[in-house]
């Protein structure tokens, strides 16, 4: 995406009782810096100073205008200090709006800032953006848009806005994430237009796309929690079990040496190999845990927004001593009699959350008489939710170095007539967030996030959620934000959001991070990660065709 640079003139204007919004309008004269396009002759910037002008006294506050919809931000969204600009967006079905004038005003300041455009998008540059952040830590921004006719004159004949905050925290990790192409069933044969690629939340370049061209099937990925080891799942020479266990380096050189293999973990059956569902390294980086001994309930979907039906019927927890290169099964989460999966570790290692369901012997005998393979392609998902339920609660247990324990119910989240799913600790050990939706485990249409205290208690949706599919989730590691996966307005593909926590758990307002969406790909598995010098540049791999 290439982002357009502005520069200012600075205009003193007496609106003299004509701000747009109402909430200031205690403000009786405001300065309103006028933002001119680079590239534009002297003639043209003075031609656009004066449409604004003009469109600022024309402004009458007692009129119902046309109502326009400012699409991003969100009303009342809230943004972090250190975050580049967002991409303001906007519909307007008024067939006479030819421009736009777009005008940010704050609560205890006189000054505002000013564009026209011929565009429904504005991307304010780093100058104006760090001024709009500095105005409204503490207090609300107000971005209020207005259609413009132009012919004999102005009119104007539409109107909308929002307002917005920042909060004084910072985000302060890289975000690391994977792109695909959608619908699933492509993408499984291509897994050469998989990517990659780390963020900066606060740069206004693209992301570096950091491993890409991959000959083998890769997805999900993990880090340890001071970012100086990372996992990923691979496909190698047939084994779905590979696991990429690598030391992070600015440039990242990773062969069959630094595979291990869920498979060499010691199996309860014979007749099931072992994909390694859901890792997740331990804060330290000395062990790894996931789901082995999976019977995997997979329906292949023609909807590329919904492409997948999935959920395990069958899993145990196991784990993986780096130090040793040996597999264990965790007392506690191997029951024979459950489905264990989903494991999140504690941030100080000593305890694991996870999603437990009761075996159902008719979904795991559809799984072994691979009669998942005629279930109609067009079904919808809230059919084949109904029609193949299942529901997990999440319990937490000690790691106890290997020994497990007595699994635990997590109060609050299980046993409430929903499923619950994908819990990440936040990382000073007060909050689980996890999933909840009516059924299942990944890719539901109804997910919402929530969040429980740890030791469990009242569970709470966030204020964050979307409207469609709130899922795979991440904290920062100060503790402040979580960045989230949502279909929302991107559907079919599925983008980021990202949402202050306070001290008290409550959600804010979210902000689309729309600086990292690409056409035609979908965006999944968001992590933070708080790298310890400088991050990744590049992945190499060597000797894995």
């Amino acid at each position: 995406m290439k982002y357009r640079t502005f520069f200012l003139v600075i205009i003193i204007a007496c609106c003299l009782a004509c701000n747009f919004s109402q909430r200031f309008s205690h403000h009786q004269d405001s300065r309103t810096i006028f933002i001119i396009d680079r590239g534009k002759s002297e003639r043209e910037a003075e031609e656009t100073r004066r449409l604004m002008q003009e469109i600022i006294e024309t402004l009458d506050e007692s009129q119902a205008y046309h109502a326009l919809c400012i699409e991003t931000p969100l009303d009342n969204a809230l943004f972090p200090i250190d975050m580049a600009s967002p991409i303001v967006r906007w519909t307007d079905d008024h067939a006479e709006s030819r421009v736009w004038f777009v005008r940010v005003s704050f609560e205890d300041t006189a000054e505002a800032f000013g564009y026209l455009t011929e565009n429904l998008f504005w991307i304010p540059d780093a100058g104006v953006w760090d001024a709009v952040k500095r105005r409204s830590v503490g207090g609300k921004a107000q971005c209020d848009i207005v259609g413009v006719a132009v012919g004999k004159g102005i009119r104007i004949v539409s109107r909308g806005g929002i307002s917005f905050s920042t909060s004084p925290d910072p985000v302060g990790d890289g975000l690391f994430y994977l792109q695909m192409p959608l619908p699933f069933s492509y993408a499984q044969k291509h897994p050469e237009l998989f990517r990659w690629s780390l963020a900066d939340l606060s740069s206004y370049t693209d992301p570096s796309i950091v491993l890409h061209d991959v000959p083998l099937c890769a997805n999900c990925h993990s880090f340890s929690r001071d970012g100086a080891v990372m996992g990923l799942d691979i496909d190698y020479h047939g084994d779905k079990g590979s696991y990429i266990l690598a030391g992070v380096g600015h440039t990242m050189n990773v062969s069959p040496q630094n595979i291990i293999s869920w498979n060499d973990c010691p199996r309860t059956r014979d007749d099931v190999m072992s994909f390694g569902f859901f890792p997740k390294i331990s804060p330290r980086g000395d062990y790894v845990i996931a789901t082995v001994d999976e019977k995997s309930f997979f329906v292949q979907r023609r909807d590329p927004a919904f492409s997948q039906f999935f959920f395990l019927a069958d899993g145990k927890i196991a784990w993986y001593s780096v130090a040793d290169r040996t597999f264990f099964l965790l007392p506690g989460a191997a029951d024979p009699a459950f489905v264990q999966t989903c494991p999140e570790w504690s941030p100080d290692g000593r305890f694991i959350v996870f999603s437990r369901a009761p075996i159902d012997d008719a979904l795991v005998a559809m799984v072994d008489e691979k009669k998942t393979r005629s279930v109609d392609p067009e079904t919808s998902i809230e059919e084949l939710g109904r029609r193949f339920h299942i529901e997990y609660d999440l319990y937490r247990i000690p790691f106890n170095e290997g020994r497990g324990g007595k699994p635990v119910p997590v109060s609050g989240a299980g046993n409430n007539g929903m499923s619950n799913y994908f819990p990440r600790w936040s990382p000073d050990g007060k909050w689980i967030l996890f999933c909840r939706s009516d059924n299942g485990l990944a890719l539901q249409p109804d997910s919402r996030l929530c969040i429980v205290p740890a030791a469990g208690g009242e569970v709470r949706e966030l204020r964050a959620n979307r409207p469609l599919m709130n899922s795979w989730h991440s904290w920062s590691s100060n503790g402040k934000w979580i960045v989230f996966s949502s279909k929302g307005a991107t559907v079919p593909f599925t983008a980021f959001y990202l949402c202050h926590i306070d001290d008290e758990g409550n959600a804010s307002v979210p902000v689309l991070l729309d600086r990292l969406q690409d056409r035609d790909v979908t965006n999944m598995v968001p992590e933070f990660v708080s790298f310890q010098e400088g991050g990744i540049a590049s992945i190499r791999m060597s000797g894995m065709e």
